[in-house]
């Protein structure tokens, strides 16, 4: 990383800060970082689509509770708004906040997974754009390891929004979390915007498609 490091050449533009110099200071490290943290997402994320593609192990989601339909139907409609407890909770369901603490505990694994899949998804983003942004990129043979690298980074984007769009009812999933997260602690779930945003765009695999090309 070190050899195409030395590739980089910085374009002829204002002084930057001296905290903007330091976060910029070694981006070939920043660089593997990133795509070492790659294979264990892709590899959990693979695991979540497994699991909620098998049929039998959908069927154990509350979202596919027969009396739970509504419930269901409602948060899928107002996707990707946060769930509101009250527009979808009417006293017939009133007893899921006993169920809450449990929901949240059967979700919370493939959430989390989701969760941990977006953080990546935008570090990823946010390190394509700075390097883009900032640095006059080498030919292929004067910085291989880096120019590599890059191409490794644009599939691993690529890759993660494609595998989010194969997890089946990944729209319910976060929205039951995010509900019965704050049914059984009282505080609403701070991640569930960010995510909701990334997931909505990559629903299915062709919507992930589209959002990729």
């Amino acid at each position: 990383w070190e050899r195409g490091l030395g590739g980089l050449e910085k374009e002829n533009r204002p002084t930057m800060s001296s905290n903007q110099g330091r976060k910029n200071q070694r981006p070939a490290e920043r660089l593997s970082v990133v795509l070492d943290s790659g294979a264990g997402i892709l590899t959990r994320l693979r695991d979540v689509a497994t699991t909620t593609g098998n049929a039998e192990r959908l069927k154990e989601m509350p979202w596919n509770k027969p009396r739970l339909r509504v419930v269901s139907a409602t948060m899928r409609r107002r996707f990707p708004e946060y769930p509101n407890l009250t527009d979808v909770d009417r006293g017939e369901w009133s007893d899921l906040r006993g169920q809450a603490g449990g929901i949240c505990q059967q979700l919370e694994p493939m959430y989390l997974v989701l969760h941990d899949s977006m953080e990546l998804h935008t570090q990823v983003w946010k390190l394509l754009t700075e390097l883009a942004d900032d640095y006059m990129l080498p030919a292929y043979g004067d910085a291989p390891a880096l120019v590599g690298g890059l191409l490794d980074l644009m599939v691993l984007f690529a890759r993660i929004s494609i595998l989010l769009g194969e997890i089946a009812d990944s729209d319910l999933l976060v929205c039951y979390y995010a509900w019965s997260y704050q049914y059984a602690t009282g505080i609403a779930e701070a991640s569930f915007t960010r995510l909701a945003k990334l997931i909505h765009a990559c629903v299915d695999r062709d919507r992930a498609l589209a959002y990729v090309r």
